[in-house]
């Protein structure tokens, strides 16, 4: 009989410590956060933007955007064809979209830039009848990549024998003026775009040439607008790329002097 209060209180002691253990566990920083955290990934989903503390001390509110992956597209819905580079276009694209690691990539780039199929392609394009008076967002695809095509010739970052081919046919495409009247302004306006991105990059890359066209060439009063329009976006463009080169040249210089 006298054994039975001594176990009595063990059995009390045990309790109290698993009761005490509890409280601690319910009252420990980790179980806090993950609470925190549940609730705010559960409110995400709930709403487009939530906000929460960063901790006790900045109380700083930061508000957080639904998630990307909750924005994307499913793999069943299929691109839309304007969105993605066209056939002709595809491997030019998809290797100036990238750094050219591999020497392998460097040789295929080499060979587009020298494409002469490539360039008669761009010449297709950019001359090919307009069926539709609106604007074909697949058709605009296709001139937007010609265009590129044809600029990337121009300015010279890639070495290509097709220069001289590219600036006479940038000249083909500014007096080209077999325009329907009976366009949609949109369309319009895009066929204008595309003479300007041309004429701009025969303007600051190659001076001569546009100075040579300007002065050969009978240019009639809108045509002279135009022209007009592109050398004030040249001097621009001019002055943009000498203040970018100082500023290389200045890095450089500091470089070398520390």
């Amino acid at each position: 009989m006298k054994k039975r209060p001594f176990a009595i209180a063990l059995i009390v002691i045990a309790v109290g410590a698993v009761t005490f253990n509890y409280w601690l566990s319910s009252q420990s920083p980790s179980e806090v956060i993950t609470t925190q955290t549940n609730n705010i990934i559960y409110k995400s989903k709930e709403k487009q933007t939530t906000n929460v503390n960063l901790n006790k001390e900045h109380k700083e509110n930061v508000v957080i955007h639904e998630s990307i992956a909750d924005k994307a597209v499913s793999p069943e819905k299929e691109i839309k064809p304007w969105r993605k580079p066209s056939p002709h276009f595809q491997s030019f694209i998809e290797l100036m979209d990238k750094p050219l690691v591999s020497q392998e990539e460097k040789i295929k780039l080499q060979v587009l830039m020298n494409d002469y199929a490539l360039l008669n392609t761009s010449r297709e394009i950019l001359f090919r009848s307009i069926q539709s008076n609106e604007l074909d967002l697949v058709y605009e695809r296709e001139r937007l990549d010609a265009v590129l095509y044809l600029t990337t010739i121009l300015v010279g970052k890639y070495n290509s024998s097709q220069q001289e081919l590219a600036s006479d046919l940038v000249i083909e495409v500014l007096n080209n003026r077999a325009y329907q009247d009976n366009l949609s302004t949109d369309l319009k306006k895009s066929l204008v775009g595309d003479k300007v991105e041309l004429g701009l990059a025969l303007a600051v890359f190659h001076p001569e040439r546009w100075s040579q066209y300007k002065q050969n060439y009978n240019l009639g009063e809108k045509h002279q607008k135009l022209v007009h329009y592109i050398d004030e976006l040249a001097k621009l463009k001019a002055e943009q790329l000498k203040d970018n080169a100082a500023r290389l040249a200045n890095r450089l210089r500091s470089m070398s002097n520390s």
